[in-house]
């Protein structure tokens, strides 16, 4: 049996042009679709439990389709032809990812500079490992970012692979970031109403390490934050609250630093963020924005909203966010502070867990995937 036919079945132009349906830009009520967050309200001193990865999951594309475009699309056209044609999209992805070399091990490429690393080639094969990353979901969030024009998705997903193998993002350990985070500098806690995982970003909670374990800590908690999605839900998305309150312009890092790693994350998480909201930037965090949104994509750029404490700000997030994984400083009722043991004891055993479940799903699928065919 083919291999492929058994897995499972902008630059990113303005959001509001695509072709096959626009996105739903109106961010100041949260979704009709809600979920069951009460049942995990309990478990609010640590971050969200792992969820059914794509792999372990029993729905159907078709039906995650269904819903995502009720939380994100206005379709222009009617919802049975928006979601042939976005399964028709997926499908020419994976007949792409089909005809790639199928090898053992990936050749590591040469760690570039931070100015270099964006400017990586484009993956000419593809291991078992990258393969389980590769989800229908993935391979639909590079489509919807690149105009759904499979080529040139396709091409991006390639680079991205080039830069997971330099920079192995799943196989980050809780052990070598948790300096970096263990003051509560950044975390996950619970979702928002439409599913997403909510990442709280304090830089001034920072510890004195190499800047470079930071920004492994960011790759590591988007990592985590992904996989605990609720892809039941119909969604695939991260919501971020960066506060900035008591920062100071001493602890901005490098802008050398700053921009790799934010093209970094707009290009290779590929439409992973929702919304990001900084609360309470100071004044020249304006000028640092500008530098920044230069190397953004604009559907990106037009996520980051900068709001200050206040009236204002606690009524839209108590519209995105239910109380209780709204933090109280933000107007929500979780009063629960950072607690590092609790939360990295946690962190250690998701962390296995999806070890685990990456590795029993490779040697299932191990010999059909070197007998794989070359098309679909």
């Amino acid at each position: 049996m083919d291999f492929f036919k058994s897995f499972k079945t902008k630059r990113d132009s303005n959001a509001d042009n695509y072709k096959r349906g626009t996105v739903d830009t109106d961010k100041s009520s949260a979704t009709n679709i809600e979920f069951n967050y009460e049942s995990i309200c309990p478990y609010v001193d640590h971050g969200p439990f792992l969820t059914d990865g794509f792999h372990e999951s029993t729905f159907e594309l078709k039906d995650f389709l269904k819903k995502w475009n009720k939380h994100y699309s206005k379709g222009l056209k009617d919802d049975e032809e928006l979601i042939i044609s976005q399964i028709s999209g997926i499908n020419g992805m994976k007949k792409l990812l089909s005809s790639l070399p199928h090898i053992t091990d990936a050749a590591v490429p040469k760690k570039s500079k931070w100015s270099k690393l964006s400017n990586v080639e484009p993956a000419k094969d593809i291991t078992i490992n990258e393969l389980y990353w590769c989800t229908d979901i993935v391979l639909f969030r590079y489509l919807r970012s690149y105009d759904y024009k499979v080529e040139s998705a396709f091409k991006m997903l390639l680079k991205t692979l080039t830069w997971r193998r330099m920079r192995t993002p799943s196989d980050i350990t809780p052990d070598t970031v948790k300096p970096s985070l263990v003051n509560g500098m950044l975390y996950r806690k619970g979702y928002d109403f439409r599913g997403s995982p909510l990442i709280y970003f304090r830089p001034y909670n920072e510890t004195p390490v190499d800047p470079e374990i930071h920004i492994l800590g960011i790759y590591y908690t988007i990592e985590r934050a992904t996989q605990t999605i609720r892809l039941s839900e119909g969604n695939d998305k991260v919501y971020a609250i960066i506060d900035l309150k008591d920062w100071s312009l001493s602890r901005i890092p490098s802008m050398e630093l700053l921009i790799e790693t934010v093209r970094a994350l707009s290009d290779h998480y590929s439409d992973v963020l929702d919304e990001v909201i900084i609360v309470d930037s100071p004044m020249f965090i304006n000028t640092v924005l500008q530098m920044v949104k230069c190397v953004l994509h604009q559907s990106t750029s037009n996520k980051i909203l900068l709001k200050q404490r206040g009236d204002s700000l606690n009524q839209y997030l108590r519209q995105r966010i239910p109380l209780p994984f709204l933090e109280e400083t933000l107007g929500g009722n979780c009063h629960l502070r950072f607690n590092a043991d609790i939360y990295w004891d946690v962190e250690q055993s998701q962390f296995k867990e999806y070890q685990d479940r990456r590795k029993k799903w490779i040697d299932s699928n191990r010999a059909s995937f070197f007998e794989g065919k070359e098309t679909l």
